[in-house]
């Protein structure tokens, strides 16, 4: 199984059936099975578990983050743009 890698993939490890599409950005990170980031979407420092959506133009993780910052995300999570106050 591979993976469909249209944006960028920067020191990180990808499991089989990833999409990472045009304009999104993932780096230092581990992510799963089936997980889908989605164009303009930022992955930094972080483990992705399978069956996972990034949204458009969301961000998971911070970039350059220490070992202490890693983000995790669930099984199953849909990962939505921070909503602006």
């Amino acid at each position: 199984e591979g993976c469909q890698i249209n944006g960028t993939v920067i020191n990180s490890v990808l499991s089989g059936g990833v999409v990472i599409e045009a304009g999104a950005i993932v780096k230092d990170a581990v992510i799963m099975e089936d997980v889908v980031v989605k164009s303009g979407a930022k992955v930094y420092s972080a483990i992705v578990d399978s069956d996972t959506v990034v949204e458009s133009k969301a961000t998971v993780g911070v970039e350059n983050a220490d070992k202490s910052d890693i983000a995790i995300v669930a099984k199953g999570t849909v990962v939505s743009p921070a909503k602006r106050k």
